[in-house]
């Protein structure tokens, strides 16, 4: 998947995102997301949903374990 791909609704771990946000003068895209965690939003690049390294707004809420799923269970 690529940033341009990216469409409202989609989750990438603790992030959801809400809509297209802007390009920079470097042609990144940037989408306005909302932390499944604790409600923050914030504008999020692209490349950094799809490729995992942006998990959630903090290194508190990416360790937090709610709403996580293994196997059948969910925290």
């Amino acid at each position: 998947m690529t940033p341009s791909e990216i469409q409202p609704g989609m989750k990438f771990n603790h992030w959801e995102v809400i809509k297209f946000d802007h390009k920079n003068k470097h042609g990144i895209l940037y989408f306005l997301c909302k932390c499944d965690v604790c409600g923050t939003v914030r504008a999020v690049r692209g490349s950094s949903l799809v490729s995992g390294y942006s998990k959630a707004c903090s290194k508190k809420c990416s360790d937090n374990l709610y709403g996580q799923k293994f196997g059948r269970w969910t925290v």
